[in-house]
């Protein structure tokens, strides 16, 4: 048994599009189950009416995306799942898209991630994600492929260094042995926190080529170009560095964490994020990491309190 969990928070065109694109993929022991995170939108209600054969789980908060997606992963469990695919609501996707992440990964037991090959959504034949890696000094992340056209030149790179959430299979044994999303994180991050969990229980994390999906890329948060990925993105990477990372001896570990501030303050010039904003959201999300600050942010806290 396989579940296909959508998290949604607003965004009810996305989710329509995604769902219509997802249901000729279900079936055959393939389920699909929809977590919303408090959307103010009316989406489950939505989903119901125009979707009566998916389910749909209310959090009635905004759980944040790992908290979210962990909803669902356990529901998916407790119903026997053997595997679990994250699927973001802002995304359409290949028939067969989840039958082949099931075949990438059900050949190896210690293969305990696999994601889809990601195109850009008005693009389809450019790649967004064929694989990636990160650097455990400047905390940075790396899609292989981005903005490439494909032309079958990731097909055959197996193992990658980390996944991307927008469409991952993870395996039951793995989620028994490693664990599930890291909440505290709230947003960003969490991929990166996984696949070095991962790592150390000695699971891989494989591309595979033949599952397709296109993505709109970050529709209800803004993605790369916002403050809030630049808070959460230094706020837990020195979180997720210094906690699977750590270097022991101090004043290196203290050099690593100035290193990945000042790289994301560095991006902040290449981004389309007003410059002084942009700085700002870099130095909360390091000022928030060294005060133990986890979950969401303060605005999005209040928010939360008001739902």
């Amino acid at each position: 048994m396989t579940y296909i969990v959508v998290l949604t928070w607003n965004g009810w065109n996305d989710t329509e599009e995604c769902l219509r694109t997802l249901l000729p993929a279900a079936g055959g022991g393939i389920r699909i189950l929809l977590v919303d995170n408090g959307s103010a939108d009316g989406t489950p209600e939505k989903v119901r009416r125009s979707f009566p054969e998916v389910e749909v789980i209310e959090n009635g908060k905004n759980l944040g995306f790992p908290a979210g997606n962990n909803v669902g992963i356990r529901e998916a469990l407790v119903r026997g799942a053997e595997f679990v695919i994250l699927l973001n609501n802002d995304t359409a996707v290949d028939k067969e898209f989840a039958r082949e992440l099931i075949d990438a990964a059900a050949p190896d037991k210690k293969v305990g991630m696999a994601t889809s090959k990601i195109y850009f959504y008005d693009r389809p034949d450019v790649i967004w994600f064929a694989g990636g890696d990160f650097s455990p000094w400047t905390g940075r992340s790396r899609h292989a492929g981005f903005g490439k056209v494909d032309r079958g030149q990731y097909d055959n790179v197996g193992q990658i260094g980390r996944p991307c959430a927008c469409s991952l299979l993870v395996t039951r044994a793995f989620l028994e042995d490693v664990g599930l999303m890291s909440e505290d994180l709230f947003l960003y991050g969490e991929e990166i926190d996984w696949a070095i969990r991962a790592r150390k229980k000695g699971y891989k994390c494989v591309l595979a080529p033949r599952s397709k999906v296109r993505h709109k890329g970050a529709a209800s948060t803004g993605g790369g170009q916002s403050g809030n990925y630049l808070y959460y993105s230094v706020r837990n990477m020195l979180r997720v560095l210094n906690t699977h990372a750590r270097i022991g001896f101090y004043p290196l570990n203290a050099l690593r964490n100035l290193l990945v501030v000042t790289s994301f303050a560095v991006s902040v010039f290449t981004l389309k994020v007003e410059l002084g904003n942009g700085l700002r959201n870099v130095w909360h999300g390091a000022r928030d990491y060294w005060k133990g600050v986890s979950g969401p942010r303060r605005r999005e806290r209040n928010a939360v309190d008001r739902a």
